[in-house]
């Protein structure tokens, strides 16, 4: 997948912070991580624009954060929808693939 462009619109990223915790920058940083993992969600809305996705990476302070964005192929761009930390599932699938 090619990603030109990521999108934290500012409803999105007070979300990500207040229920989360997770700051912009972090999520910047989980897409440059060289072991980024993305799957396509089983949770398809025909009715919503773009494809459904979750990615799997690292900030650079080490936290392990998993992304849900859709991805809009004719521009390249991801736009989150919201972030949060790995459960510990998710941590053993990134580590072993990694």
């Amino acid at each position: 997948m090619d990603i030109d462009r990521i999108l934290v619109p500012p409803g999105r990223e007070a979300h990500i912070g207040q229920a989360h915790q997770v700051n912009r920058d972090e999520v910047y940083e989980a897409f440059e991580d060289d072991n980024l993992r993305i799957a396509r969600t089983r949770n398809e809305q025909p009715d919503r624009p773009g494809r459904l996705y979750v990615g799997f990476g690292r900030a650079e302070n080490g936290r392990l954060l998993t992304v849900i964005f859709r991805y809009f192929p004719e521009d390249k761009t991801a736009y989150v929808i919201t972030a949060r930390d790995m459960t510990p599932r998710e941590k053993r699938r990134y580590r072993r693939k990694g």
